[in-house]
């Protein structure tokens, strides 16, 4: 397999993976195999751990449209509204809560 294969099918597999997060369908076997792949690429030197880094970048950015670190800062704050009772945070609408 070459670069360009490879890392196209890294892309395919973390889109479907983040398209079924999204859609609240979490498969820990796919998320496992698309981990796999990359190490797997990494390991083969078909890619680098930063290009293994851009193309999950852009595989969540193409389907969140955000990236990994707005999601994860977004999940946070949400979970301390929760843990700390703040209503305020969900009275405020979806899109604007950031």
């Amino acid at each position: 397999m070459d670069k360009p294969s490879f890392e196209q099918e890294c892309y395919r597999q973390l889109v479907n993976l983040f398209t079924q997060t999204k859609a609240n369908n979490t498969d820990t076997l796919a998320k496992g195999r698309a981990e796999g792949f990359l190490f797997a690429g990494q390991f083969m030197g078909l890619i680098s751990a930063n290009e293994g880094q851009a193309i999950i970048e852009k595989a969540h950015m193409d389907v969140f449209g955000v990236t990994v670190a707005e999601r994860k800062d977004k999940k946070a704050k949400l979970r301390k509204a929760i843990e700390e009772g703040d209503d305020a945070y969900f009275d405020m609408p979806a899109i604007l809560r950031k």
